[in-house]
């Protein structure tokens, strides 16, 4: 078995070399990680109980995008060719796909195919101008999760967006749904054209077109589809609940925390170890853990914001767009993890990624019930507190290490130890599930997790998190 896999491996490297594609050193393929997302959702929409037509049709590309997975890997793990080269087996989940569309979702002929073959061949053609974009910044099976991942954004956005016809009886949840899709199509927008053209490069043209794009576009489009001010809306959402007003000025001052955290470090003129890069972690457990049991949907708003804000950052940095890229790049320079070895710093975006993804993913975390509030913490379990826990336990108190690792097990004892006491102590209090059989399925996901965060050589701040809600899925 191992034989076979180290084969496997070794034909994707010769595949991956063939096509002058270069993924993250000193890193496996990962290809494993490949089947984690789209899992995910096939999971979601099997157990809903109430399942909706964005959920149906959520499951059925993400069981498309599996079998297409499935298939990339054994094609380029027998024949080892060019990545970028077209086989007719992609046809297969393409068809399988789009007769899935047409039959449980009962829709048109040219919508199942256009749904169909757009998601299964978006990701083949989509994973190599990822790895050829960025190179040495994702390793196969994490290029892959990416990849994924916008594929079923695209796509579900596309089909929410055109079958909201009724405004007047969308949810709140529905509507920060609408206001995130459409805020970061708008992201991604600006992001395609600054980067194809270089004359928006510059100060003045930059943050012109971010606000054309963001008035032009982004408000009209929600003005339209909520058939209200999206900003008034959003405004009444914050300001009309106290709490809510409270949770944003701590959050402010989180952040003001971080810029300080960021400066300290500046004045030293010197890398931050891998200790102090945890200090982002315990910034970011401050700053979900409120939100989760307080406010979800704020939260679940507030995410996507960052989310939106953090990559036109990183575009500013990377294109040296004037007067903030210096600043950006010293700060990313000092705070750079030893995974993040191509043009794009992805561990940051990874962080706050991983503790969101309960919330964009699953229906469930942001309807306030224990259950909700379980899920929710995924992420910030297995990132901001397992990942933190065993990382410094393991510098303080590391003596042997894990084979074949530079982990130690005594870093993923405190980590298991430290997760199964806060998961304790919520379920004590009421706030997560306290039966002994749910008690029993979290505490061997928070174990599973520990032990694979010790033992993977992938990015822990995406990988973790999707391990972990899979398991309390």
């Amino acid at each position: 078995m191992k034989k076979a896999l180290k084969r496997i491996s070794s034909n994707i490297d010769l595949s991956l070399k063939k096509s002058d594609l270069s993924t993250r050193p000193g890193a496996s393929n990962g290809l494993w990680i490949a089947f984690l997302l789209p899992t995910i959702f096939v999971v979601i929409a099997c157990r809903a109980r109430d399942l909706s037509y964005s959920l149906r049709f959520v499951g059925i590309i993400s069981s498309g995008l599996i079998g297409a997975s499935a298939i990339f890997i054994s094609n380029l793990a027998t024949t080892e060719q060019n990545v970028r080269k077209f086989s007719a087996l992609f046809y297969v989940p393409a068809v399988i796909t789009s007769v899935l569309l047409l039959f449980l979702l009962k829709e048109g002929l040219l919508f199942c195919l256009t749904f169909g073959l757009g998601a299964t061949f978006s990701y083949f053609i989509g994973l190599p101008i990822l790895l050829g974009r960025f190179p040495n910044s994702f390793t196969f099976g994490e290029a892959s999760v990416v990849a994924q991942a916008l594929v079923i954004f695209v796509l579900t956005s596309t089909v929410n967006l055109i079958s909201s016809n009724n405004p007047q009886g969308l949810s709140d949840v529905e509507k920060v749904t609408v206001i995130l899709q459409v805020g970061l199509f708008g992201c991604g927008i600006i992001i395609l054209c600054v980067s194809h053209l270089r004359l928006l490069r510059r100060g003045p043209a930059f943050y012109g077109t971010t606000l054309s794009v963001a008035f032009g576009f982004v408000v009209p489009l929600l003005h339209h589809l909520l058939q209200e001010s999206p900003l008034r809306w959003i405004a009444q959402m914050i300001f009309l609940k106290p709490k809510a007003v409270i949770l944003i000025v701590y959050w402010l001052c989180c952040c003001g925390v971080a810029i300080l955290v960021v400066n300290y470090q500046l004045s030293k003129q010197k890398s931050a170890s891998t200790v102090v890069r945890k200090n982002f972690h315990y910034l970011i457990v401050a700053v979900y853990i409120p939100g989760i049991f307080t406010d979800c949907l704020l939260l679940y708003l507030s995410s996507g914001v960052i989310l939106a804000l953090f990559m036109m950052m990183e575009t500013v940095r990377v294109l040296r767009v004037p007067p903030l890229a210096d600043v950006l790049q010293n700060s990313v320079a000092i705070f750079v993890d030893e995974k993040d070895q191509g043009i794009v710093a992805l561990t940051p975006i990874y962080l706050l990624v991983g503790c969101s993804l309960p919330l964009w993913v699953h229906p469930d975390c942001l309807l306030g019930t224990p259950r909700g509030f379980l899920l929710a913490l995924a992420g910030v379990l297995s990132v901001g507190i397992g990942d933190t826990a065993a990382s410094v336990g393991g510098v303080r108190f590391g003596r042997h290490k894990w084979p074949g690792s530079k982990k130690s097990i005594e870093g993923t004892v405190i980590s298991i130890f430290l997760q199964s006491l806060i998961v304790s102590g919520f379920a004590q209090f009421g706030f997560i599930p306290s039966s002994p059989s749910s008690l029993l399925r979290t505490f061997a996901a928070v174990t599973i997790t520990s032990v694979l965060e010790a033992l993977t050589d992938q990015v822990d701040n995406l990988v973790l998190p999707l391990v972990q809600l899979l398991l309390l899925l």
